[in-house]
C-alpha cells in the first residue's frame, strides 16, 4: 500500500496552516453534528412516550404511551383496589362492602397526563439528560369515595340487626294482676362502625379488611320491678247507661273497651281522644243523640261522652289531676251538674297526668248497664 502524506509547502507555510485548520474544523463539526443528531434522535423517539423512570403508584411507565399506561395502571392497581373488601362481622354473619360500591374515583387520567408531560417542556439537552439518567419521577393517585355509600351500608346492617325492646306488660284478671316480663332489644353501634370503616379505607394496598361490629343491648323502658308497684285500687266511679237505646249502648261499650288496660308511667299524660280515636262507623260506632250547640242531634259515637265523664269522676277520687276538661252545653242525666267531661274528636279532649311516682293502671268495665272505671297504683 502506498503511503500518502500531506505535503508541506515549505515555501508557503501559511497555506499549509489554513488547510490543517479547515480539516480540524470539519472534524470537530462532524463530531458535534453526530453528537447532536444522536441526542435529537434519542429525544425524538420519546415524543409520544413517557420518559424512563416515571411511575404511578410504583408501576414503571417507562417508554409507554398514554393508552398503554392507563391500561397497565388499571390492570395492576386500580381494578385491584376496586375489588378490595370491607367485611363486617356481626355474631356469625358477615356483611361485605366492595370498594367498587363506594362510588370510588381517582385522578388517574390527570396523573397519566402529568406523567406523560414530565420533562417535555425542557430543552433538548435537559430532555436527553432525563432520558439518559432514568431518574424520572414518582406520581401517586388521589383516591376518593362517597361517604353516603358507607352510611347506606351501615344502615342496612342496622336494619338487619335491630330488635326493638318489648316493655313488660300488666293485666288484671279477677282482681289479680299478672306481669308479663319484657325483653331486651338490640341495636348496632352505628357511629362506631362508621368510624371504624372510614379509618380503614385506603388505596395503599390490596388487602381486605375485617371489622367486628359492636351490638348494644337496649333495655325496655317499662320493667317488671316498676309494674310490681301497682297493687292497690286508689279510685273508682260508675255511671248507669242501662236506659240507653241500642246504638248508644254499643258506643259506650266500644269506647270503654278502648280505654281498658291503659297503663300510665309517672309523668305520662292520658288523652281520651288519642286513646279512643275518632268514633266513626267503620270502627263499629252507631248513630245516637249527641249534644251540639245546646241541641240533641243524631251523630256517630253518641254516648261516648258518658265514658269520658265516668273516667273523669274516677280520676277525681284520686290524687291525680285533670289537665283538660270541658262541660257540655246542656246538663246530662248520668252525673251531677258540673261533673261532666265532654269530648269532640279534634277539638275537645279530656286529659289527666300521672303525677304519682308509681305507674297507674286503668280498668274499664261495662256490666249490667253500668260503666265503671277503677284506678290502680301503689298503695304506699
Amino acid at each position: 500500500m502506498e503511503n500518502k502524506t500531506v505535503q508541506v509547502d515549505k515555501k508557503n507555510p501559511k497555506k499549509t496552516f489554513k488547510i490543517c485548520a479547515i480539516i480540524f474544523f470539519l472534524l470537530v463539526l462532524s463530531i458535534l453534528g453526530g453528537f447532536l443528531i444522536h441526542r435529537y434522535s434519542k429525544v425524538k423517539s420519546f415524543d409520544n412516550l413517557i420518559y424512563p423512570g416515571v411511575s404511578i403508584e410504583g408501576i414503571d411507565l417507562s417508554g409507554k404511551t398514554k393508552e398503554q399506561s392507563k391500561k397497565l395502571i388499571e390492570e395492576k392497581y386500580w381494578n385491584k383496589i376496586l375489588n378490595k373488601k370491607i367485611n363486617v362481622k356481626v355474631n356469625d354473619k358477615t356483611y361485605t362492602l366492595k370498594y367498587s360500591k363506594l362510588n370510588s374515583t381517582s385522578n388517574l387520567d390527570k396523573m397519566i397526563t402529568d406523567a406523560f408531560s414530565y420533562g417535555k417542556n425542557l430543552n433538548l439537552f435537559e430532555k436527553y439528560n432525563i432520558i439518559n439518567d432514568k431518574k424520572g419521577k414518582k406520581f401517586d393517585l388521589k383516591f376518593e369515595y362517597d361517604k353516603k355509600a358507607i352510611d347506606s351500608f351501615v344502615s342496612n346492617i342496622d336494619k338487619d340487626v335491630k330488635v326493638n325492646p318489648v316493655n313488660a306488660s300488666l293485666s288484671l284478671n279477677n282482681g289479680s294482676f299478672t306481669i308479663t316480663p319484657g325483653t331486651n332489644g338490640k341495636r348496632l353501634n352505628k357511629d362506631k362502625l362508621q368510624k371504624d370503616i372510614i379509618s380503614t379505607i385506603t388505596a395503599e394496598n390490596f388487602n381486605d379488611v375485617t371489622k367486628i361490629a359492636v351490638i348494644n343491648t337496649i333495655n325496655p323502658e317499662i320493667t317488671e320491678d316498676k309494674l310490681s308497684l301497682v297493687n292497690t285500687k286508689i279510685g273508682t266511679y260508675s255511671t248507669d247507661y242501662s236506659g240507653s237505646q241500642s246504638g248508644r249502648k254499643t258506643n259506650v261499650e266500644l269506647a270503654t273497651k278502648a280505654v281498658n288496660g291503659t297503663l300510665l308511667m309517672p309523668g305520662d299524660v292520658f288523652s281520651f281522644n288519642d286513646t279512643v280515636g275518632d268514633t266513626t262507623g267503620d270502627k263499629g260506632y252507631k248513630e245516637a243523640p249527641v249534644i251540639i250547640n245546646n241541641k240533641l242531634v243524631p251523630g256517630f259515637g253518641g254516648g261516648v261522652c258518658q265514658v269520658s265523664t265516668t273516667l273523669f269522676n274516677a280520676v277525681d277520687t284520686t290524687n291525680l289531676k285533670s289537665t283538660e276538661r270541658h262541660n257540655h252545653s246542656l246538663e246530662v242525666h248520668y252525673v251531677p251538674k258540673g261533673r261532666d267531661a265532654t269530648i269532640a274528636f279534634g277539638s275537645l279532649d279530656y286529659k289527666f297526668k300521672n303525677t304519682l311516682s308509681s305507674p297507674v293502671y286503668i280498668e274499664a268495665i261495662t256490666k249490667n248497664g253500668q260503666v265503671t272505671f277503677n284506678i290502680y297504683s301503689s298503695g304506699k
